[in-house]
């Protein structure tokens, strides 16, 4: 099978962490609960943001035994992957695989695990590519429902200026800063918010025409 080109590469957003436990064991369930309850703590406090879903107490979909969904996006993929591979119990299987637009891979060619590897029953999902990214809890803004990507409009070479469409915090300048710039210059940034960026437009356009009527 011939690798993919660039174009034909998504760039991944979101992904599940899949817990996986033993039915028939009392201890893998009470240390499964445990986990659980710790990783919706540590998403109470900010330490990083991942959802659990429901708990399947047994085989569900293409879920061999029982599993509890945890879905983390891109922001948080890495703290997430460092933190519960230190804090998994032996007893819990973690099984991870991106949410893509082709799902049938995603559970099975493209899935990991931490702890003993079980195999899903995928057998009669569709092999198609959907249309649409696969986007859960819209309401975070986080993944793929982040409003803006850094995206850079106008760069040259060396140290040049780049200017990039940022989404700025609104503890930085107010409630509903909206978007903004980040304008960089090496090392140097320079984070505006949109009410500022219009007055410097505004301003510029003025200056532009009194050299206009006054040459």
């Amino acid at each position: 099978m011939p690798l993919r080109s660039d174009n034909e590469v998504d760039l991944i957003k979101e992904y599940h962490f899949h817990l996986y436990w033993l039915t028939q064991s009392k201890d893998a369930r009470t240390n499964a609960q445990e986990l659980l309850d710790y990783i919706q703590k540590k998403n109470d406090e900010g330490f990083f943001v991942a959802k659990p879903l429901r708990v399947n107490e047994g085989p569900v979909g293409p879920h061999p035994m029982s599993s509890c969904e945890v879905w983390v996006p891109i922001e948080y993929f890495a703290k997430f992957y460092g933190w519960i591979a230190q804090v998994r119990p032996a007893n819990v299987t973690v099984m991870i695989h991106p949410l893509s637009r082709e799902e049938r891979l995603d559970h099975t060619h493209r899935i990991a695990f931490m702890g003993p590897s079980a195999p899903l029953a995928v057998e009669d999902w569709p092999e198609e590519k959907s249309d649409a990214f696969p986007a859960q809890y819209p309401e975070l803004g986080l993944g793929y429902s982040k409003k803006t990507d850094d995206i850079e409009v106008l760069s040259t070479s060396g140290n040049g200026y780049k200017f990039k469409d940022v989404e700025l915090p609104s503890s930085r300048f107010g409630a509903g800063s909206g978007l903004g710039l980040v304008l960089a210059y090496g090392e140097r940034k320079l984070e505006v918010s949109s009410s500022v960026l219009a007055v410097m437009v505004g301003f510029a356009l003025l200056v532009q025409i009194l050299m206009v009527l006054y040459r």
